[in-house]
């Protein structure tokens, strides 16, 4: 009867270690994300628009919220959203001589989901799908043609994220954006579409 008290005392005490361990990555959480992003941007063939719009790379910063609720001793899911605080160079043409446009994504958001399993008792490898959303801005030194028009997609990605301490934590991710063809004319003959490859590195805070 001892040993099965002991034997019993055992499993709770290495079950309370494991979700101990696994709580590093539950509850909320927020962070700060520095990112290197390539964005392509592909009009349709008879928009008649010579676009340079082949990665096109960027340097941007972004604001991460999220909480995780634990599934297992080693897993997590976590639900969360990012919001970008910079523009992305998206491309750019000449429309006519001397009118130059630039395409940009700006106010660019992410809601996810994101399953992890933790790979030690302080680091877990995790994947992502999100849905995007962003505007696709065309910035010109003539007023008239100026212009912006919202895009929707979704995400792919993974990354790792560890804790440093108690509270503080470092990731890295990797993530694919494809975001839908849209119109950027009002007749309709201009159609574009935009996708991305988003690297970054962030900062986390666990409350």
């Amino acid at each position: 009867m001892k040993k099965i008290i002991a034997l019993a005392a055992v499993a709770a005490a290495c079950s309370t270690s494991a979700f101990a361990q696994v709580s590093n990555f539950t509850g909320p959480s927020a962070g700060v994300n520095m990112s290197a992003v390539s964005t392509t941007t592909k009009l349709s063939p008879d928009a008649q628009i010579a676009l340079d719009g082949i990665g096109q790379q960027s340097f941007g910063t972004s604001l991460q919220a999220a909480y995780g609720f634990p599934l297992s001793n080693d897993t997590v899911v976590s639900v969360g959203g990012t919001y970008a605080l910079t523009k992305d160079k998206a491309g750019n043409f000449e429309i006519d001589t001397g009118t130059q446009v630039q395409f940009k994504v700006k106010n660019q958001m992410s809601l996810y989901v994101e399953p992890g399993y933790l790979v030690s008792n302080t680091t877990l490898a995790y994947g992502k799908v999100s849905y995007e959303s962003a505007k696709l801005a065309g910035e010109s030194n003539v007023a008239d043609a100026n212009g912006s028009q919202k895009v929707n997609g979704f995400g792919l990605g993974f990354g790792i994220r560890t804790m440093l301490d108690k509270n503080l934590s470092l990731q890295a991710e990797v993530k694919q954006v494809k975001y839908g063809t849209e119109n950027f004319s009002d007749d309709g003959t201009v159609k574009f579409k935009t996708s991305a490859t988003v690297g970054t590195i962030g900062l986390g805070y666990k409350f």
